[in-house]
């Protein structure tokens, strides 16, 4: 009752007062009733996060099944019934592991059953929420994730303090979602004919079939001194200080907004004429949003430092600015196209349809791929350019994936590359992946965050792979507990780090993993912020036994590049060895 009433009286965020908090955040909710939430913990300002948002891990109690199942409305019960339609020959499955705080699982948890069991909630879950939908696509990147159906519709999960799940309400104290809720807009219709998403560190957008781009979540703060612009593109409709938006809404400048003319080849975009281009894809980033469009210009905005945007200056952006660098400024076409975008934490990644890449941004923890040859010995750390460089040690590619520290691109050969942090020198492959081997990669993402730098490949045989931080179990790679450790924290300290690739569907004669995927066909992965979500599908017995003897091919090939490393006198694996 103490506890109670001191955090009822406590009304400023000072370092007394937040103690005051911490202890109610802590204990006296649980004590007082399991289903009370609590107001997360939030730091001050930070130099180097430009918005510092971060909830600390320490999320509130959810509330009971039957009471969140009562609230939803009717049109989430009907979005909820089996498709009408064939069914697909392979259900496709969601399954999610790793961390479970600020309801990133979806699999309506709270931290009380964490605490009580702290490794079966690190263990892959089945999210059979989505058993009754043909999943499309599955995005994630900080704390909260989007699921993209074949029917066009968007599932959201996860973190919600501002409004980046698109559910609406009108609170910026937490409402975090721990099972699947429709993404709407304004009129609280769902969002439909979506073809593609993206999640940002507090924001998320999306791209309908008619080239319109919606976003919702944080768009800034309204202060003077550290205003990073309009994250969503537009004005938010929310909130005092920090603004954003709990609904979708489109974008003036793309697609038949406004009643405009829109690009396409039928009605090609000519100079002096005034056209809606066609977004195709989208890229959300910590604090910037990238889009293409059907001309294969990219556009940027947002917050500008370090040159993230691409622009002339390092200056914010509050609505989509062309990226002048790739155009031919006479006639306003692309004098390069572009094919990939791809936004992360402070650097933006182009590929045009050659495969050539080009980077722009902050080079903190090298993730602009310069090599040795460029910058020397690199006695002094390179600050950052807005000026996409291309990256000479990537070719062919078609995908990006970028993660707090390191980076990976993937080539249309199937090989995936890696590099950022202190070790790398540049873009290196896995040389066990590609057309030379039986391993070729079709989907690769990064985790994002302190503890969240793990990465995840997908083969063209719906085999995955894992490695990279595994402080909460994202990366699901095991090892037995010391005989002197004893009490759940043992159980928690199994969870270890590993840079070598771990495959999920076999155990390796030197790795002790878990064959929880073994007869699993993975279509799809994405890493977020200690937690990663698998699509996959289920295998019949005769796909199980093929796949047997594929495993053992690749195996007996493994041994024979290690046994031709040992006659040769080669160097010990490194981080980019084969697994």
């Amino acid at each position: 009752l103490k506890l109670q009433f001191l955090y009822l009286i406590v009304g400023h965020h000072t370092p007394h007062t937040m103690a005051v908090r911490r202890i109610w955040c802590q204990y006296g909710a649980a004590a007082i009733s399991p289903h009370v939430r609590a107001v997360p913990r939030r730091h001050a300002g930070s130099k180097s996060d430009p918005l510092d948002l971060d909830e600390e891990e320490v999320e509130a109690t959810e509330t009971p099944p039957q009471a969140e199942a009562a609230k939803q409305p009717e049109a989430e019960a009907e979005a909820a019934a089996q498709p009408e339609g064939e069914k697909a020959p392979r259900k496709r499955k969601v399954y999610t592991f790793g961390s479970r705080l600020n309801g990133r699982s979806g699999t309506n948890v709270g931290t009380m059953e964490l605490l009580t069991q702290p490794l079966k909630a690190q263990l892959p879950t089945h999210l059979d929420f989505f058993d009754s939908f043909e999943v499309k696509k599955i995005v994630g990147y900080y704390k909260h994730y989007l699921v993209l159906l074949e029917d066009g519709r968007i599932f959201a999960w996860g973190s919600n303090a501002y409004g980046q799940l698109g559910c609406g309400g009108d609170s910026r104290l937490p409402n975090d979602k721990h099972a699947p809720v429709l993404v709407r807009t304004e009129d609280g219709e769902p969002l439909k004919n979506i073809v593609d998403v993206s999640v940002g560190k507090y924001h998320s957008a999306a791209v309908d079939s008619e080239g319109r781009v919606f976003t919702w979540g944080y768009g800034g703060r309204k202060v003077r001194m550290v205003r990073p612009g309009h994250l969503l593109g537009r004005a938010p409709t929310h909130g005092m200080i920090h603004q954003f938006s709990p609904h979708a809404k489109a974008l003036d400048q793309f697609g038949p907004e406004n009643g405009m003319e829109v690009e396409s080849e039928d009605n090609p975009f000519t100079a002096g004429k005034s056209m809606n281009p066609k977004a195709v894809s989208v890229s959300c980033g910590a604090v910037h949003t990238v889009v293409l469009d059907s001309a294969g210009r990219a556009w940027t905005w947002g917050y500008g430092e370090w040159g993230r945007l691409a622009q002339d200056d390092n200056e914010n952006r509050t609505v989509p600015t062309p990226v002048a660098f790739f155009l031919d400024l006479e006639s306003g076409l692309p004098r390069v196209p572009i094919s990939a975008i791809k936004a992360c934490e402070s650097v933006t990644a182009f590929a045009t349809p050659e495969g050539s890449t080009y980077i722009c941004g902050r080079d903190w923890t090298r993730q602009l791929g310069y090599g040795m040859d460029e910058q020397g010995l690199r006695t002094a750390r390179f600050e950052a350019t807005n000026v996409p460089h291309q990256v000479s040690q990537l070719s062919g590619v078609k995908a990006f994936s970028f993660g707090s520290h390191s980076a990976l691109a993937l080539t249309k050969a199937g090989v995936p590359y890696y590099w950022g942090g202190k070790e790398t020198k540049g873009p290196q492959a896995y040389s066990g992946f590609g057309q030379r081997s039986k391993q070729k990669i079709i989907k690769i993402s990064c985790g994002t965050g302190p503890m969240a730098d793990h990465r995840a490949f997908v083969t063209a045989a719906g085999l995955l792979y894992l490695n990279g931080a595994n402080a909460f179990g994202q990366a699901l790679a095991m090892t037995a507990p010391a005989e002197e450790d004893a009490g759940a924290f043992a159980k928690f300290r199994r969870y270890l780090s590993s840079w070598r690739p771990t495959r999920l569907n076999s155990i390796m004669p030197d790795t002790q993993t878990p064959a929880f995927f073994q007869d699993k066909f993975v279509v799809d992965v994405t890493c977020g912020n200690t937690s990663t979500i698998v699509v996959a599908e289920d295998m019949t017995e005769e796909e199980i036994e093929k796949r047997a003897e594929t495993l053992d091919e690749i195996v007996k090939e493994f041994h024979e590049a290690e046994s031709k490393k040992t006659r040769k006198g080669g160097k010990a694996r490194t981080k980019f060895s084969s697994a």
